[in-house]
């Protein structure tokens, strides 16, 4: 932008040239290796037209394109490059490159004598690169030493009592006011005021049996802000052993893999020991913090039977019905077909939400579910699967009997499951099945479906 002696604003100066310079702009920056001019032509930019005319001249017009080489600052100078107007006072701007960066943590709340890592990251284009520090160019610095120590060599802080001060990221090439655009990041050192203790999954301490949980102890200030556990910390959580059974555990007693072993109630227990010295001793931490978790276990959901397999008839397409009863949990439950388009599944009546008839129209294989109606994280399976008859058989049995008396046959068909492994079906009942007599004089088939059928046949 420009003005006359009269202070009117010139609409275009794309008819004059000017000369754009650097300078740097303090001792730690060099402003050429700092700073560098692009040419819009070389640029992903598109050129305007006044700005073209003179780029082909190799010459620069009212407007340029810079881009950052480094961090640092440098003063950009402007000027028209005709004589005729050495009268014109140059223009100068400050410019300062500083890179994204991202320090972890920003914020965090510490007990004493507990340690924590401080990480740098670059952001280029949404990713994040890692800094090392210290690195040539950035280190970390503590405001109030008395209070946090930072070890440089491994960019770890050691809280030393309570208190609350800063920690800011410092760049050898910037010095003075640029020093504002570095990150910093705050440390409290707190006094912890409660714990508690989570789960998962399911985050409700209402549990089932014989399952596998992870249990975390949280540490807490007075204003419930969340203390960040460090390997310093000591915590001990008690488990009933008739109901628990802790299978793994960090070395500060924080975390927890533990499996249910009963269906009942208990109550959990924790309490924060203290922080662990350099010479392994625990350094308790006064008033006592501990917390108590009351805990509820259910029975496993069930589904029985477990597994059931169909033939099918490509003839006949016989539509299976089957019951199947479910057990555990609070007693109540909803049930869900996962595949509707070869089976579906409802309640036998309201009242009695433990039964549903399940209804198989077509080949393949489906999962019916049962979750808890008042506990949905909850659920029980069984599958039902319809095959083709790969294979039959008349097993075994008693081949005698007197006159006028009766044989029973049994006939077994076999099926794949989905892993290949051959299985006997659990109902034939709607295949046909056709039946040759070689003496007919001396045996007659009955139409009998009240005879017993044998566990191997079907």
């Amino acid at each position: 932008m420009a003005k006359n002696d009269q202070g009117d604003t010139f609409s275009s100066l794309g008819g004059v040239a000017f000369q754009w310079s650097l300078e740097s702009d303090s001792s730690a920056s060099d402003a050429y290796g700092v700073l560098r001019f692009l040419k819009f032509a070389d640029s992903v930019y598109k050129t305007p037209p006044s700005v073209e005319y003179w780029e082909k001249q190799n010459l620069h017009g009212s407007m340029i394109l810079m881009e950052g080489s480094k961090t640092g600052s440098a003063k950009v100078t402007v000027k028209p490059l005709n004589p005729a107007y050495k009268n014109v006072a140059p223009y100068d701007v400050s410019l300062v490159v500083v890179a994204n960066l991202n320090l972890k943590p920003s914020h965090i709340y510490l007990l004493p004598g507990t340690k924590v890592k401080y990480h740098l990251e670059l952001i280029k284009q949404g990713k994040a690169f890692p800094i090392t520090l210290p690195s040539d160019q950035y280190y970390l610095e503590v405001g109030d030493k008395t209070i946090a120590d930072l070890e440089n060599t491994s960019s770890v802080v050691t809280a030393l009592k309570y208190g609350t001060t800063n920690i800011v990221v410092k760049d050898k090439y910037i010095t003075g006011r640029e020093l504002t655009y570095l990150p910093s990041g705050s440390i409290h050192v707190t006094v912890p005021s409660y714990l508690t203790l989570s789960v998962s999954p399911g985050d409700k301490w209402i549990l089932q049996e014989k399952r596998t949980y992870f249990v975390f102890v949280n540490v807490y200030d007075r204003n419930s802000q969340p203390i960040h556990i460090t390997q310093e910390v000591r915590v001990s959580v008690q488990f009933p052993a008739k109901y628990f059974q802790a299978e793994k555990l960090s070395s500060n007693g924080t975390y927890y893999e533990v499996k249910t072993l009963a269906a009942g109630s208990c109550q959990i227990s924790a309490v924060l020991l203290g922080i662990a010295s350099k010479t392994g001793s625990i350094d308790k931490i006064h008033p006592v913090v501990s917390a108590f978790q009351d805990v509820v276990i259910y029975e496993r959901i069930k589904i029985l039977p477990e597994y059931t397999l169909l033939p099918w008839d490509d003839v006949t397409k016989p539509v299976y019905t089957i019951y199947l009863k479910a057990s555990g949990g609070t007693g109540t439950f909803n049930w869900l077909s996962k595949s509707p388009s070869v089976g579906s599944v409802i309640p036998v009546s309201e009242q009695s939400e433990q039964t549903a008839r399940v209804r198989a129209f077509g080949l393949g294989t489906f999962e019916v579910q049962a979750s808890d109606a008042h506990i949905p994280t909850f659920v029980g399976s069984a599958e039902i699967s319809v095959q083709p008859v790969m294979d039959m058989q008349i097993l075994p049995y008693e081949v005698e009997t007197e006159l006028n008396g009766s044989l029973i046959l049994p006939l077994a068909m076999y099926g794949f499951l989905p892993d290949k492994m051959k299985k006997i079906f659990s109902n034939c009942s709607e295949v046909p099945v056709s039946v040759d007599i070689d003496e007919m004089a001396k045996f007659v088939l009955v139409d009998d479906h009240s005879s017993p059928v044998r566990s191997t046949a079907c």
